[in-house]
């Protein structure tokens, strides 16, 4: 933003402008005729209007609702333009010299983070949906049942009976049409979810990625003519780069070389733990027989077709878990694949890309970890 005359702000009239602006060292003031006064630089006046600067862009005043201006002078005016900077450090007007790059990435991460928040929410809001259209799918299912059941007894020859019989063949209709709606939300919503957990985890890359470039130019010693400009632009970028870290979430996972794997215990619907191989090339989570039948989940499972590592294709059971949770690290709404047993002794299952996809995955080549990371705002 070069000028402030091209916010949102500017948009209403001059005249409706309440606040005083006030400011650290002393300033010219332009009382205004409805008794209003702003503080800053006045930058030039004309017969028409007198444009003032006020920290990080300018206004315009029409020169008619000026009422009278008040100079401070030289000096002090240099000494608010210092002020200016200390305060609005990162913003590109004051960004040392050779540092408007990081200035500007810093501003995209900004705005990406609004729409992460964003994101999230949406997410938040649609799993309440999930969980509650689950629960009318699982009633209808029953409803259908008891429906069946009832309609397979002989109904009687007289007029009530068969108008009951009738009425309960429309009732049956109507309710599994509502099903196979369900059942396409279901899909619908599962792949917004997916979509969202992408979006999170390519912001939360990006914070860490923009983090690994700032040390970089660090260590560069950008900005060396401005030392004390430099180390406040830089303090306030870490500061900024903090507030956004602490809302990320990170589980260290390592690499047993015992095993030739990576193992980790996790806790599903946030009641039974489980043992699992970190599996990067398995589409989804898989669980044992064991485990499904341990959370209850069997009576919920639907057939699907999936897809092997060798390329051909099966049918298997699906279920959704309510919640995939590791050291604090959890992921909502998770699809999981029930296999007739572990991948090996000791094992219940998978962690497939159906859980890690909602997390950004760093390798550390040095340690041997897998660290994941999600974005989790308090």
């Amino acid at each position: 933003m070069k000028s402030f005359a091209k916010s949102a702000l500017f948009k209403t009239p001059v005249l409706a402008l309440v606040v005083l602006l006030a400011a650290a060292a002393p300033a010219d003031l332009v009382r205004l005729k409805n008794g209003n006064a702003l503080e800053g630089v006045v930058k030039s006046e004309s017969a028409t209007e007198v444009v003032l600067e006020i920290g990080f862009g300018t206004m315009t005043l029409p020169k008619a609702s000026v009422a009278a201006i008040e100079r401070a002078g030289a000096q002090p005016a240099q000494a608010l333009q210092k002020t200016w900077q200390q305060q609005n450090i990162l913003h590109e007007r004051y960004a040392p010299h050779g540092l408007a790059d990081v200035q500007q990435e810093l501003l995209k991460l900004q705005g990406q983070h609004g729409a992460a928040l964003q994101t999230h929410r949406r997410m938040t809001e649609l799993q309440q949906k999930m969980r509650q259209e689950e629960q009318e799918l699982r009633q209808g299912q029953d409803q259908e049942i008891a429906l069946n059941k009832q309609l397979s007894r002989s109904p009687g020859s007289s007029r009530g009976a068969v108008k009951a019989y009738n009425d309960g063949v429309a009732r049956l209709h109507g309710l599994h049409a509502r099903i196979l709606e369900l059942y396409k939300n279901t899909e619908k919503h599962q792949s917004d979810m997916a979509q969202g957990q992408r979006e999170l985890a390519a912001y939360t890359a990006a914070v860490f990625a923009f983090a690994e470039r700032v040390q970089g130019r660090k260590r560069q010693g950008a900005g060396a003519d401005e030392p004390q400009a430099v180390a406040a632009f830089f303090a306030a970028v870490d500061a900024q780069l903090a507030a956004y870290r602490s809302e990320i979430q990170q589980v260290r996972i390592p690499y047993q070389r015992d095993k030739s794997r990576m193992e980790v215990t996790a806790t599903l619907n946030g009641a039974v733990e489980g043992r699992f191989v970190v599996d990067t090339g398995a589409s989804a989570m898989c669980i044992s027989e064991a485990l499904a039948q341990k959370l209850n989940l069997t009576r919920n499972a639907t057939e699907v077709q999936t897809s092997l590592a060798d390329g051909s294709t099966r049918k298997a059971r699906a279920v959704l878990l309510n919640s995939v949770e590791i050291e604090g690290v959890r992921v909502a709404r998770v699809m999981t694949l029930i296999m007739p047993r572990g991948p090996a002794p000791g094992v219940d299952g998978l962690l497939g890309m159906s859980f890690l996809s909602g997390c950004n995955l760093r390798m550390d080549p040095a340690s041997g970890e897998l660290r994941l990371q999600r974005f989790a705002p308090p």
